[in-house]
């Protein structure tokens, strides 16, 4: 009986390092450089309001304004963490379009990433004064895939 236990015991633990060395979901996603653009302020001070919360913030509120049709979005592993191989990144103009792929403006499919950690996007170009929602995933060479990360908006 002791033998059953110490066999389980040992397929347990190796199971759980297995669970615990997943790739890490990227996090701190930025977009053309700018971290926070989910941030509404006023007066200088950030409101507890959101961008995804108020995609059409009033003319008192300040925000960062992306201008370019076509930004650079970038993320940070978290340290230790092997540089990814690839990554998958989904851009919408709803956050039902990061997980409805019909509704999404640009899923990119699995791009090279060759040691670097943002990506230009490619997709539908982008309109001035709208919201957009996006969402990156990694995978090592061996095909390990990261979490998806939370969602960002800009």
């Amino acid at each position: 009986m002791k033998k059953h236990h110490t066999i389980i015991l040992v397929l347990g633990l190796l199971l759980s390092q297995s669970a615990s060395a997943a790739t890490p979901a990227p996090t701190r996603l930025r977009t053309d450089l700018l971290e926070n653009t989910a941030t509404l302020w006023n007066n200088g001070h950030p409101m507890s309001t959101t961008l995804a919360d108020s995609p059409t913030p009033d003319a008192a509120t300040q925000y960062a304004v992306i201008r370019s049709s076509r930004p650079t979005l970038s993320w940070t592993l978290p340290a230790g963490t092997p540089a990814p191989a690839n990554c998958r990144i989904i851009v919408a103009d709803t956050p039902e379009g990061l997980t409805n792929l019909d509704k999404a403006l640009w899923d990119s499919g699995r791009i090279p990433l060759n040691g670097a950690s943002y990506i230009r996007y490619f997709g539908t170009p982008l309109s001035p004064a709208t919201t957009y929602y996006w969402k990156v995933q990694t995978a090592e060479a061996d095909g390990a895939e990261s979490d998806w990360s939370e969602m960002a908006t800009f």
